[in-house]
């Protein structure tokens, strides 16, 4: 659609991703220079899905393997609206635990400061409903970073952690029965 903007509805990559809308616009002047530069991507109800799965010994975590097409990819705006985060981790317990964050939004923007300094903005906010009927966490990071100087600042936020659905991660240090704890509420902040 007009100005060059590519727009793709209801794409699902089996067993990662499925979202409802994504749409980007290239930079023309990237391309014409050599480079490869996307102005913005929008995406609009993704659904991703990240599975930890249980080690065997001498096994190592396998690491996600983006084409190297991508790794050069400069992307100056992206937003995410409404999105979800399924994280189901094998590696603990019998039964392994999932994790939701849900309703997402994401802002992230790239400012280019000549010779050599990108400073990325960032916005996160989102909820983890943890059990029916039990408040919801909140979840909310915000900042900047400059890779180039390696540096960063920051602030972390989450609020609401429901720390007997988390046991499976603490259950080998303290037994919940025995301690006799049916309800632990934690907040978390990181700056």
């Amino acid at each position: 659609s007009p100005p060059l903007k590519l727009e793709i509805k209801d794409l699902n990559i089996e067993g990662l991703a499925d979202i409802e809308h994504i749409s980007f616009s290239p930079s023309l002047i990237g391309f014409i220079i050599g480079r490869k530069v996307l102005n913005e991507v929008v995406l609009v109800k993704p659904e991703f899905t990240y599975e930890k799965l249980t080690l065997g010994a001498g096994e190592g975590a396998a690491a996600i393997k983006f084409p190297s097409a991508l790794k050069k990819l400069i992307v100056k705006r992206l937003t995410i609206k409404n999105g979800r985060l399924n994280f189901i981790d094998r590696s603990v317990g019998s039964e392994g635990i999932k994790i939701t964050l849900k309703d997402i939004n994401f802002t992230l923007n790239n400012s280019y400061l000549f010779p050599r300094s990108v400073v990325t903005n960032f916005d996160l906010t989102g909820r983890i409903p943890w059990q029916d009927g039990q408040v919801e966490g909140r979840i909310a990071f915000s900042g900047w970073i400059n890779l180039l100087k390696r540096d960063m600042k920051a602030i972390l936020t989450i609020n609401d952690i429901d720390g007997i659905y988390l046991y499976p991660y603490y259950s080998s240090w303290f037994d919940l029965d025995k301690a006799r704890i049916e309800k632990a509420k934690l907040n978390f902040r990181s700056n």
